[in-house]
């Protein structure tokens, strides 16, 4: 090779390769802005949140598995009121019934944790909130919410000892909460913002949770208002590394998942803000939740959040934090928190639409801007849209139904999702540049950017209609609209080519900046079945700034080949390294689930479980297994992730079953006012009602407690399946339960009785091997009875 062509071949591999590389440090450094390190905190200082502080305390409380009703709950629960009392906190445990409907009945005695710290103002309280319970069965709770909890303390520590230090009182209360029974239905939230005397001073609560092990700690709003003071006090608070944005509360609204600060807001009219990291999801409510998974950054960034926020909102006017203004708002690396009012969005959309109009026309005049080259680029940029979503939605549907892991993932989320992200991203943005490459060949940068304009404008007016939460999209496009007016202004001549390029290089970093981190945590929060989402979001991102890949020079016409290979490979690599961890191992077990069913009625029992594939553990329960797909809903019903998918006959052994006494008095031909008194005769977990006709029921009622009343439908209607279920913390307790039942068939309830010692009564089962886990998000490991009870006008059959 002669000089001259090597130096040819370098300058047209260097300037994409720097492209490339430019991009995804910008991203990368979007990503890294969004919370501190691992190694802050991590010095020893009375006056500062101690990392090492906090991770003795989670290593005290996410031992083990801590459910609601277990010995291990009230040690943790005993270890924080001994904790709270080293601070010099008086500490009250107030017990009460949560009741509380969501989808279903839920109810438990509930036991939370209760402190206050007197400020000058009293009757204005700040309630810093999180829940000491573990989920069923098996989670250890260290992120979930022990790593809430122990923010709590170790930051109220230092903030204590600096008050002490200058003999300092702040203007409000504080009161800190550690609820209970938050797994089992927001109970412990519900039952102290209905029954405790305090909940009426609280004008504000900062509630810190998680929905797994790592990742940014995203700040979520929730006020019954506007959001304009809530956001402004936040902004004003000093946080080095706010993750917040308006369209944030929009998407947590869309999964099924609520948190304590839902029910202060729902029932006591309390706004209050939502602190949560959900990366690395599949570790959410296993017992991969420990200590050591936990992502020190994340217990890092929420320590920050507290510290800012509680010397500020302490001294602040909580009076003033209501509005009936909502503003946009968003961070942005280095900047901290960008916000503006709601009616900004049209203007600033209308603004944009006209600037691009006059872009255009400019266009036109300068015979840069033609009928064809509109064309080609709609052509361009709709073909990568399809192609991007075709891909995102049926690549993963193939890969879910074709490889066992996938569909075996109970979080949506699998251990090598990540490399999963970035391979779809990367080979549908290599498909794009293709695309663009093979439509543009002959034309410039001028025009390509028509298209994907035009669509985000759409996308902004749908936005300004529906979501105006999200105006801060409009951002991007005005950059895209001032690159191509200096596409207009400055040619693409050797003269100005370098310029040119620089100049829309750095107008990519803000659209760069603001939509990589937002497409990942679209994934992230709402699982690998929207790849499809990210796969889009990305064409458009990349279409907004394809100019700078477009820009030409004497020497090449484009540099979207070089490009493509490099995605290419980038999708190719990434594809590899998620191959390499599809398999189980210690770092990513394999969820297994087996539960005993006795049916009391027919005198059978039955071995169940919802996995999809045997495993070793599953294998010595079956020797002829049958398939789920016939199996009766009417013996076990399915719910959520819980559906029987293999069973088979098992021994029948003596298990006690409860005590019931039950009376069904008809008030009307088809409505029958019903009290059941349970008393389970062996040491239980839960229980839980199922109905297997059509019933509505109202007035309901458990040892007294009406369920509350905000989320109380007049008449909640089921068609079949589970309608109750009671979280037993005292196993010595007898269940009362009043309701009014509407059926037009002859009344019959099933009582089904669960309890986790399934490895006491068979003590034959060889444990799961290392590399297997209990299932979460189902009941697991479990001796389940059913009763059938048969309502008779004055009595009942069982």
């Amino acid at each position: 090779m002669t000089l001259s062509r090597f130096q040819a071949t370098v300058s047209r591999w260097f300037y994409p390769c720097f492209l490339i590389a430019f991009i995804a440090l910008i991203a990368l450094w979007s990503f890294d802005a969004q919370r501190p390190s691992k190694e802050a905190y991590q010095h020893s200082s009375k006056q500062v949140f101690s990392q090492q502080n906090a991770l003795a305390h989670l290593d005290n409380i996410a031992t083990k598995p801590h459910f609601v009703g277990t010995n291990e709950h009230h040690r943790v629960g005993q270890y924080l009121i001994d904790e709270l009392k080293k601070l010099g906190l008086e500490v009250e445990v107030f017990e009460a019934m949560g009741a509380r409907y969501r989808r279903n009945f839920m109810a438990a005695k509930t036991a939370n944790i209760v402190a206050r710290i007197k400020g000058k103002n009293t009757g204005n309280a700040l309630a810093l909130v999180s829940h000491y319970d573990s989920s069923l069965h098996s989670s250890l709770g260290a992120s979930d919410a022990g790593s809430g909890v122990v923010t709590i303390i170790e930051v109220m520590r230092a903030y204590l000892y600096k008050l002490q230090q200058h003999n300092g009182q702040p203007n409000n209360d504080i009161i800190i909460i550690f609820t209970d029974a938050e797994e089992r239905g927001l109970l412990g939230a519900q039952a102290f913002v209905n029954g405790h005397r305090w909940a009426k001073d609280i004008k504000l609560a900062l509630n810190f949770e998680a929905r797994g092990s790592g990742g940014p700690s995203y700040v979520l709003l929730e006020t019954n208002s506007g959001n304009q003071s809530l956001v402004e006090a936040f902004s004003q608070a000093g946080i080095e590394h706010p993750v917040a944005n308006s369209l944030m509360y929009s998407i947590y609204k869309m999964l099924p998942n609520d948190t304590d600060l839902t029910v202060f807001r729902e029932e006591r009219n309390i706004q209050g803000l939502n602190f949560a990291f959900i990366d690395d999801h599949f570790d959410y409510h296993t017992e991969q939740d420990s200590v050591d998974r936990l992502d020190k950054a994340s217990l890092n960034h929420q320590a920050e959040y507290l510290t800012a926020l509680l010397d500020y909102f302490a001294d602040a006017d909580l009076t003033e934090l209501k509005s009936d203004s909502d503003l946009v708002y968003f961070n942005f690396p280095q900047l901290g928190m960008v916000d503006y009012p709601f009616n900004w969005v049209w203007p600033m959309l209308l603004a944009t639409a006209v600037l691009f109009t006059w872009l255009c026309v400019k266009a036109i005049k300068q015979t840069a801007l033609n009928r064809t080259a509109i064309i080609q680029s709609f052509t361009a940029l709709l073909l990568s849209v399809g192609v991007a979503g075709g891909f995102g939605l049926l690549g993963w549907q193939l890969l879910f139904n074709t490889v066992p892991q996938y569909a075996e993932s109970s979080h949506g989320f699998t251990y090598n999702g990540h490399w999963l992200m970035a391979c779809f991203i990367a080979f549908s943005l290599a498909v794009s540049a293709v695309i663009y490459r093979k439509i543009y060949s002959l034309n410039g940068s001028e025009s390509s950017v028509v298209a994907p304009i035009v669509i985000w404008l759409l996308i902004n007016a749908t936005i300004a209609f529906y979501l105006p939460g999200a105006g801060f999209l409009i951002i991007p496009v005005v950059f895209a609209c001032v690159s191509y007016w200096l596409c207009l202004r400055i040619k693409c001549t050797i003269r100005y080519g370098t310029v040119l390029r620089l100049l829309l290089l750095l107008f990519t970093v803000p659209t760069v900046a603001i939509l990589a981190p937002l497409i990942t945590s679209l994934v992230i929060g709402l699982g690998l079945k929207f790849l499809w989402l990210a796969t889009v979001l990305s064409v458009l991102t990349f279409a907004l700034i394809v100019p700078v890949f477009q820009t030409v020079t004497a020497q090449h016409n484009t540099p979207l080949k070089v490009v493509q290979w490099l995605l290419l490979a980038s999708s190719l690599l990434s594809f590899v390294v998620a191959y390499l961890q599809l398999e189980y191992n210690l770092q990513r077990k394999k969820p297994s689930s087996i539960n005993y069913l006795l049916d009391t009625q027919s005198d059978r029992a039955y071995w169940l479980t919802s996995n999809h594939r045997f495993d070793s553990f599953i294998e010595q329960f079956f020797s002829s297994p049958q398939s789920g797909d016939d199996w009766s809903q009417q013996l076990y019903p399915a719910y959520r992730s819980s559906k029987v998918r293999f069973y088979q006959s098992a021994p029948v052994i003596p298990v006690a079953t409860a005590q019931v006494n039950a009376t069904s008095i008809a008030n009307t031909e088809n409505r029958y006012n019903v009290t059941l008194s349970i008393k389970p005769q062996r040491s239980v977990n839960l229980l839980k009602l199922a109905t297997n006709q059509p019933i509505s029921i109202r007035d309901f009622r458990v040892n007294g407690q009406l369920f509350a009343h905000q989320q109380q439908p007049s008449s909640a209607s089921f068609e079949q399946g589970f309608f109750f279920q009671y979280t037993v913390a005292d196993p010595e307790q007898k269940v009362s339960l009043q309701m009014t039942i509407e059926t037009k068939q002859p009344l019959e309830l099933i009582l089904y009785e669960i309890s986790y010692d399934l490895y006491q009564q068979f003590q034959w089962i060889t444990p799961r091997q290392s590399w297997l886990m209990a299932e979460p998000f189902i009941v697991n490991d479990a001796i389940i009875t059913r009763q059938t009870l048969s309502l008779i006008e004055g009595r009942a059959n069982n």
